[in-house]
């Protein structure tokens, strides 16, 4: 285990306490002079202070105004809150880090919380490479075996699955279009190792909440046909296959790059799903500043096994999701993007299970990425029960109560569905795999779900062609029609 950072510590040999600054031994407080702790002190407090001197002496008509930290008061404004960032408490006995309420947050950082404070502690990954990439993410090369997936309870004594048992009928898409991540520039991670969008400071310093750092809210994604009233901002133009058993789902998403517009977010991505959405397993891409700090279309992962409450998160930024392949960085920007009028690039997603061990994988383009093991999402089992395909935008403005005009964050191609290829945002090639696991089929029966058809809509086709059941989606948020 490596050594603690930042004492005052006890040399347990000689009682002495050391203060040590960064990297740096200042010195030390003689065991002789604070015998009240030689076997240890009772109390750990972090904080700050100001001398109020006209209170002292009584003469105080009002407040000081001395300021504290950084002047602003604490939460939800982390952007000028002074953290103490990161802290441990060592005890002799064990050497352990301990915090009031630990739990994970990313994949290098724990929370631990007294009532309404917040404090972190960043671990250390074991790294073998690292990459810079040209668009400002650094990549950890992690070995396949050290990756946060094993930090899950479920995972504990997990032997990785390599490939799929089977592939079934389908899994391999026919033609495809080239895709890169600029990370690719400075090489790939060495044979052995995965690829980790590692998280920065700046990147922690974005969050609303430390606890919920790469994690999506419970009240925010629910099932759109079921329960989404709207005041939520969650906005979402989707097509669900009607209620049944699926062992896989797979489309091809056509790549944008919308205008988002400050703390909002927009995606298109595949639900799997139980028609409750208490289990999901998701993939896709989106533009989502607060999480990556750019404005750059990414790719992403997410799940959950109870609606969103306390499992699953964004990428790797928690334990769960098991990744073998070393092509992708999951959170990794994609290039090239769509091109109005242009060129069209598209990302081919497939999500099937295993049926022989219920392990998920997550195939991008022809490449496999890794899998969800089926103990995280023990209800899909027997098959999950619904697949969705489609765009989601949220409105903070909605979604912190604010009335106010609609937010200008586009979905999809930022153009409505009526303007069609090449120029608004499509699902191609939409496909399911049933009960009859032999393979993928056209999905029968689709139906179309829009919250805010004047401001973002959907057009569902048919054909028999190439494109087989698709759909063109969309639009650009605040317009005449949407105010």
């Amino acid at each position: 285990m490596s050594p603690l950072p930042d004492p005052p510590e006890q040399d347990a040999n000689t009682g002495n306490w050391w203060l040590q600054v960064e990297d740096d031994a200042i010195g030390y407080w003689p065991n002789s002079l604070v015998s009240g702790i030689a076997d240890g002190a009772e109390m750990v407090q972090y904080g700050g202070e100001i001398f109020d001197v006209a209170t002292e002496v009584g003469t105080a008509v009002a407040h000081t105004t001395t300021e504290m930290g950084s002047e602003y008061i604490a939460y939800p404004d982390l952007l000028h809150t002074i953290l103490v960032c990161p802290f441990a408490i060592l005890t002799r006995e064990v050497f352990l880090i301990r915090t009031w309420e630990e739990s994970t947050v990313t994949e290098k950082c724990k929370v631990g919380g007294c009532f309404s404070e917040e404090l972190v502690f960043c671990k250390e990954i074991a790294t073998e490479e690292e990459r810079p990439s040209v668009d400002g993410d650094i990549i950890d090369c992690v070995g396949i075996y050290k990756q946060p997936a094993f930090d899950h309870p479920l995972l504990y004594n997990h032997t990785i699955q390599m490939r799929p048992s089977a592939y079934p009928k389908g899994v391999k898409a026919e033609t495809m279009t080239k895709i890169d991540q600029p990370w690719h520039l400075n090489g790939r991670c060495p044979e052995g190792t995965i690829p980790i969008h590692r998280t920065q400071k700046s990147d922690l310093m974005r969050a609303t909440s430390l606890k919920n750092f790469g994690k999506k809210y419970p009240e925010g994604i629910r099932h759109p046909q079921i329960v989404d009233d709207g005041r939520t901002g969650h906005v979402h133009a989707i097509v669900s296959t009607k209620e049944d058993k699926y062992f896989g789902g797979k489309a091809d998403l056509h790549l944008w790059n919308p205008r988002v517009y400050a703390d909002e977010f927009s995606l298109a991505q595949i639900w799997i799903t139980t028609k409750d959405r208490k289990h999901t397993l998701e993939d896709g891409w989106m533009v989502y500043p607060d999480l990556y700090g750019d404005n750059q279309t990414r790719s992403f992962i997410y799940w959950t096994s109870d609606a969103y409450r306390t499992t699953g998160c964004y990428n790797l930024k928690c334990s769960g999701f098991v990744q073998v392949g070393s092509e992708y960085l999951l959170g990794g920007v994609i290039s090239p993007v769509s091109v109005y009028g242009g060129h069209l690039f598209f990302l081919a997603v497939n999500i099937f299970q295993d049926v022989q061990n219920g392990n998920w994988w997550l195939q991008l383009q022809n490449d496999l990425v890794g899998y969800w093991p089926g103990s995280l999402v023990p209800r899909f089992a027997g098959g999950a029960e619904i697949v969705q395909y489609g765009g989601e935008i949220v409105d903070s403005g909605v979604a912190h109560g604010i009335k106010g005009p609609h937010t200008t964050t586009e979905m999809g191609s930022g153009h409505f569905s009526g303007e069609g290829e090449g120029k608004a945002g499509a699902f191609t090639r939409l496909q399911v795999m049933d009960k009859d696991i032999s393979g993928y089929k056209s999905p029968q029966d689709v139906t179309s779900f829009v919250r805010e058809p004047h401001c973002y809509d959907l057009s569902l086709m048919k054909t028999t062609g190439n494109w087989g059941v698709y759909f063109f989606y969309g639009g650009p948020g605040r317009n005449q029609n949407c105010p």
